[in-house]
């Protein structure tokens, strides 16, 4: 149930049906088969799928595929380039979650983080590995959480004092 609600608002703060009504517009032919807002990196080599510092500045957008491409913005990535992609299902906090990671055979890689929808899974134009697993973290990642759960806990001591005093 959350699943569903996550998705629909996250579609909607990313704007992805002014998305879809816009490459509708540009490409009335072009069947979509799956699109949903995306937090989306391009990458020099292929790496694990984890939580490091650049998903701070992963663009933002939507992510649409259809019968012969995947498109983020400016990028459009032809599925007859794809040499390897996989979709990792994964929990989030409170629901579920997808990381789409694509190679081409040009040398480029990307990770598309999702919410989840059953249409990336259901669809059959993009042949995808479906694995079950959990996203790593980077050593950026372990630092922030600990500098972060330090500073909450000087924050509960300080209002502690405070109320005390």
């Amino acid at each position: 149930m959350l699943d569903k609600f996550y998705r629909v608002l996250t579609n909607l703060i990313y704007l992805v049906p002014l998305a879809v009504r816009r490459f509708k517009a540009k490409e009335p032919d072009s069947q979509i088969l799956a699109a949903g807002a995306t937090k989306a990196r391009r990458l020099a080599e292929d790496s694990g799928i984890q939580y490091e510092a650049g998903w701070i500045t992963a663009r933002r957008g939507t992510l649409i595929l259809t019968r012969d491409k995947l498109v983020c913005g400016p990028w459009q990535i032809p599925l007859s380039t794809i040499s390897h992609a996989t979709l990792l299902r994964t929990k989030v906090p409170l629901a579920k979650a997808l990381v789409m990671k694509v190679s081409t055979t040009e040398g480029q890689h990307y990770q598309f983080g999702l919410r989840y929808d059953p249409a990336w899974e259901n669809q059959t134009a993009l042949k995808l590995s479906v694995t079950d697993g959990k996203i790593g973290y980077s050593k950026f990642s372990v630092a922030w959480r600990v500098v972060l759960a330090i500073a909450l806990v000087i924050w509960l001591i300080w209002l502690v004092v405070q109320w005390l005093g």
